[in-house]
């Protein structure tokens, strides 16, 4: 089970512990966002100090109905106890943690500022 909070934005936030390109692990604090379909986001400082293996660029839809092509990155994270390799997409803002990450999860949100925030294996 994986327990986070909502902030004071009304985010869903919760910890991700994501693996350095050397095994090691960093641990961060992720928005969940139902509207990706990805796995997850990170910013290019980020993606770049944790040593990620480049992969392929992709065209993506954004909110608004607008096209970017983005860099996409092979990492790794702890995922309900488990290593999970997925897809990283580069963009700017805060780490977004998407629908295909979220596959096989239960997600319960207190849509309430610090409210509970569980992700539950099904």
């Amino acid at each position: 089970m994986i327990n986070g909070t909502v902030d004071n934005l009304g985010q869903a936030r919760v910890p991700l512990e994501i693996r350095y390109g050397d095994g090691e692990f960093h641990s961060l604090r992720v928005v969940v966002d139902t509207g990706f379909n990805g796995h997850l986001t990170l910013y290019p400082e980020l993606i770049l100090q944790l040593g990620l293996r480049p992969m392929r660029s992709l065209d993506v839809s954004l909110a608004g109905n607008l096209q970017r092509t983005v860099n996409t990155f092979r990492g790794q994270v702890l995922w309900h106890g488990q290593l999970k390799t997925i897809r990283i997409l580069e963009a700017s803002g805060a780490p977004l943690l998407g629908m295909r990450l979220l596959s096989g999860s239960q997600l319960t949100i207190q849509a309430k500022q610090d409210g509970q925030v569980l992700i539950e294996e099904l």
